[in-house]
């Protein structure tokens, strides 16, 4: 056998590896996190878990001061309340992660893991709400919620282009006429082979291939003989 065909077997093995690991990196699927109840009533506590795909995260509240805040959860999603029980959901304003009265209102998720942001769909959007985007403590972006109402009812969904990656995003406000809960957010594990292992994954496969040639020369010198 010719140095020139064992070479090729090698480049064959090795390239079908590296494809094998690409390949399965790129059927991972997003996961999309809740982050409302499925009761009417609506509640308050200093943080909700949630768990999906392997995935946890945490929500938590905090203000510009650094000082915590309750988190209020119903079925619209989630936001930010000064109140420690339920009756503080009865004045709605309140609740949402506020640029009001307390500037600076953030809601912050983290995980367990990390990921990439897909997605953010908001719930109660009025017209001209902003938010802001932290990732892990720093400032990825500043963008008007898609949609708006008069009455604070929409819901709408904004995609992010970049996806960023981290494990805590922290969403915000811009000024203080924004106010909106986060229902849902839609997340990817970050995954991606780094360049080092795809050349482990060629070292291998070329040892694999060295090695499999090896045994059938010896395969054949037994025949001989």
């Amino acid at each position: 056998m010719t140095n020139l065909s064992v070479l090729k077997k090698i480049s064959v093995l090795a390239a079908t590896s590296v494809i094998a690991v690409i390949a399965t990196n790129a059927q991972a699927s997003a996961t999309n996190f809740y982050l409302g109840n499925t009761i009417p009533e609506a509640q308050i506590n200093s943080s909700f878990s949630y768990t999906e795909d392997g995935i946890s995260l945490v929500a938590t509240g905090t203000q510009s001061s650094g000082a915590s805040r309750s988190v209020y959860q119903s079925q619209f999603g989630l936001g930010v309340t000064t109140y420690n029980s339920v009756f503080g959901s009865l004045i709605t304003g309140e609740n949402q992660i506020d640029g009001g009265i307390a500037l600076g209102e953030t809601l912050n998720l983290t995980f367990t893991k990390t990921v990439k942001l897909i997605s953010a769909t908001f719930s109660r959007v009025g017209y001209n709400d902003d938010f802001k985007l932290l990732v892990d403590g720093n400032q990825f972006i500043a963008a008007d919620i898609p949609g708006g109402s008069l009455f604070d009812v929409d819901v709408s969904k904004f995609t992010f282009t970049p996806s960023p990656t981290g494990n805590m995003f922290g969403f915000t406000v811009n000024d203080g006429n924004d106010d909106y809960l986060v229902q849902s957010v839609e997340v990817e594990l970050a995954s991606v082979p780094e360049s080092t292992s795809v050349l482990g994954l060629l070292a291998f496969g070329a040892m694999s291939a060295g090695s499999m040639i090896k045994r059938k020369q010896q395969q054949k010198v037994i025949v001989k003989a």
